[in-house]
């Protein structure tokens, strides 16, 4: 076990080396008399501030999870940008009680589409489609990325 740990101390004080910054982290090494091992890493300050980074797009993607949207419009071509823009006013004129920042429109190459809603599941979203499909007959029910609302 004495031999393990040399040879991962001798490891790690080469690749620390050329490191700037130091964080010790306790190691527990067994030998046969129960004594204990201390490593230091020392590590470049950037790979802190991408760790950093990382949590808090996590922290912002917590509200995002699988669930459904109901899908009004999908068409590409040069004038599908505005016939979205038609399609959404439409639909805010027809539903006026629906909540506008529930009405989102993606570009997804080459089609672009207008999703309503954030379901977390598809019985949700069955109630609204059953209401919207008589204004919008080609809509449908489809499994996506959706924002969770705060609670």
């Amino acid at each position: 076990m004495n031999r393990l740990a040399l040879i991962l101390f001798i490891i790690i004080s080469n690749v620390a080396v050329a490191q700037t910054d130091t964080v010790s982290i306790y190691t527990l090494f067994r030998d046969t008399t129960g004594g204990r091992g201390e490593v230091r890493i020392q590590q470049d300050p950037t790979l802190r501030l991408l760790i950093d980074r990382d949590i808090q797009i996590s922290e912002r993607q917590r509200g995002i999870k699988d669930g459904y949207r109901i899908q009004i419009f999908s068409k590409y071509g040069s004038d599908s940008r505005d016939k979205s823009q038609d399609v959404r006013i439409l639909f805010l004129t027809e539903f006026p009680d629906f909540d506008p920042l529930r009405v989102y429109s993606s570009y997804e190459p080459p089609f672009i589409k207008v999703r309503v809603g954030d379901y977390r599941n598809k019985s949700e979203a069955l109630e609204d489609h059953r209401i919207i499909v008589k204004e919008f007959p080609d809509s449908y029910i489809v499994k996506t990325r959706i924002n969770y609302p705060q609670l």
